[in-house]
């Protein structure tokens, strides 16, 4: 593994994403103010918002293309997400991009550090020129919960601005109502198994939109262990996959993940190790300790009994999804 290069901020553009909290998004755009000086700011925001007093160099206000209806509640906003995000992305003009949120904040400037510091690739996983730096929350490790299949975490991309552009190139889920697309399989309508849109997260839509502009990838309720392996292999090549707290970023209003949902996470340690096996072909490397710890709150999870699982929430110290 080569040494990362860090990105000049001269060099970037922030995609400011979400709508407006004002105290909260001040000072969101405060600190890339504050840490990446030189650095391209976009807000893209809802039209009739307040932006008085927050800085920025370009403001995009959209119109709102409204909920959809599904059983996923995440999904609820897929259109608003895509739209405001994309929307944003058309003013770039910088060869790097920073897809950000407006409840988000940078304490630092580390996260331009890990760029390019994974640098070999697998022929025939690779859609984006340079892999594009991701949060490890909800960025699910799917040997260990199989729905979590091409589910890269959406909450910050930092890459070339091509890459990001291609990312979320995803069209606007085109039913609004849930009687009119929920026997309708997402992508691959004529795949057999194909999971519907209520079945699908939003980042499973985006990430598989841009992945099927070119090959037909299925997405199925028990994969086999073969689709699994593939799923990681796009991961990799793609992605790089980093903890927030240790590329100094924030959620001002963290939450806490339910215990067991940690454990189905991405870790820094994991990819890494996973990148020297599947990618560097290195053989012999002694897995890190977190993913034996992972796989034993699992096993706690499934197997000890429903009156003591709250319990864990006492013995094991929360964590926070962003700290």
């Amino acid at each position: 593994m080569k040494t990362s290069r860090s990105i000049d901020p001269r060099e970037l553009s922030v995609v400011v994403q979400g709508p407006v909290m004002p105290e909260i998004t001040r000072r969101c755009l405060e600190s890339i103010r504050a840490h990446l000086p030189g650095a391209e700011v976009i807000l893209s925001t809802w039209e009739g918002v307040d932006v008085t007093g927050l800085d920025y160099d370009h403001l995009v206000l959209n119109q709102d293309p409204g909920p959809i209806e599904t059983k996923a509640l995440k999904a609820a906003n897929l259109n608003r997400l895509l739209w405001s995000t994309q929307q944003g992305l058309r003013k770039v003009e910088r060869p790097y991009c920073l897809k950000f949120r407006t409840d988000f904040v940078l304490t630092g400037s580390r996260l331009l550090a890990t760029f390019g510091a994974f640098p070999d690739y697998l022929p025939g996983y690779r859609i984006f020129q340079e892999r594009v730096v991701i949060s490890s929350v909800v960025t699910w490790r799917t040997s260990r919960t199989p729905l979590g299949q091409y589910h890269p975490s959406d909450m910050f991309g930092l890459g070339r601005t091509e890459d990001i552009r291609q990312w979320w190139s995803a069209p606007l889920y085109p039913f609004a109502q849930r009687a009119e697309w929920e026997s309708e399989p997402v992508l691959l309508p004529d795949e057999p198994g194909a999971l519907p849109l209520d079945e699908l997260s939003p980042e499973q839509y985006i990430w598989l939109s841009a992945l099927n502009r070119s090959r037909k990838i299925r997405v199925r309720e028990n994969p086999s262990r073969q689709e699994l392996e593939t799923d990681l292999l796009w991961l990799l090549n793609n992605f790089t996959v980093v903890e927030a707290a240790r590329v100094d970023v924030q959620w001002i209003k963290p939450r806490e993940l339910p215990f067991g949902h940690e454990a189905a996470l991405f870790g820094m340690a994991e990819y890494r190790y996973l990148y020297r096996r599947k990618i560097e072909g290195r053989r012999f490397q002694f897995p890190p300790l977190s993913i034996f710890s992972k796989r034993l709150q699992l096993l706690i999870q499934k197997y000890s009994p429903d009156f003591l699982k709250p319990l864990w929430h006492f013995i094991k110290p929360k964590r926070l999804i962003i700290e």
